[in-house]
């Protein structure tokens, strides 16, 4: 078999029912991403998989699964930045902070509060201060205008 072929990368994804992540097997970019290399370039395993499938290859490809290294065709779609970090905040992908709200954190030598936000590939304080209730306030009018909703600790997702 030629190795220069991209349709050499389905030997390296478990593939499974069509509904379930298909998982890259082989070498990744830092443990997160799947690297598939083909005619001496390294490529994301995904992208290969998603121009392999659906052609017309976007800037960006979301994983609705939230997982990285996920090839399955049914869980690729094109996105972009600000539409991809939505979905992985509002899925919940990103990790809650110490205090189990999403964009709320505590700086303790500092004794005050954060509130953040992100959109459109930029990051936004929404709040910094001393006041928990104020920094909860600060985010939950930022989701409201968003319309985006952010799971808390403990929340099912």
């Amino acid at each position: 078999m030629n190795r220069n072929n991209p349709t050499v990368i389905w030997e390296r994804i478990s593939r499974r029912s069509s509904d379930e992540c298909w998982p890259y097997e082989g070498g990744t970019f830092g443990g997160r991403y799947g690297r598939f290399s083909y005619m001496g370039k390294s490529h994301l395993a995904h992208r290969v998989v998603y121009d392999l499938t659906h052609g017309d290859l976007p800037a960006l490809i979301m994983h609705t699964c939230n997982n990285k290294l996920c090839c399955n065709p049914k869980h690729l779609v094109p996105g972009t930045n600000s539409k991809n970090q939505r979905h992985a905040s509002s899925s919940g992908a990103f990790p809650v902070g110490a205090t189990g709200l999403r964009g709320i954190s505590r700086d303790k030598g500092r004794n005050y509060w954060t509130a953040q936000g992100y959109l459109g590939g930029k990051n936004y304080t929404l709040y910094c201060g001393p006041n928990l209730a104020k920094a909860c306030a600060a985010r939950a009018k930022w989701e409201e205008k968003h319309g985006v909703t952010f799971f808390t600790q403990g929340e099912n997702l």
